[in-house]
């Protein structure tokens, strides 16, 4: 049982600017409700923004691929279409 927990506390204030820690709040104290409460929005905030932003590249990345293979299907179309008049004339030149 400590008698004297205030001096207790001074000297682990004591202690502390000895070792070169900085307390930013004194010992045996709760931050205000109201700093945990911005701490915790602003992180669930940040997460949110995170979260649509990841969702909104996905869209996209998604929307590219499919004209990629949009484009690449015509692409395969008129090398077919290609191949196909350069087979023509020769035959027809034939008979």
């Amino acid at each position: 049982m400590i008698l004297f927990p205030q001096l207790v506390d001074l000297k682990l204030s004591l202690y502390a600017v000895q070792i070169g820690l900085i307390l930013t709040h004194p010992p045996n104290t709760m931050l205000q409700m109201s700093k945990l409460l911005n701490s915790r929005d602003e992180w669930k905030n940040k997460a949110t923004e995170r979260a649509a932003e990841l969702r909104e590249l996905r869209k996209t990345q998604k929307r590219h691929l499919k004209k990629i293979a949009e484009l690449k299907r015509n692409n395969c179309q008129l090398e077919q279409l290609v191949e196909a008049k350069k087979t023509l004339p020769s035959s027809i030149s034939q008979p």
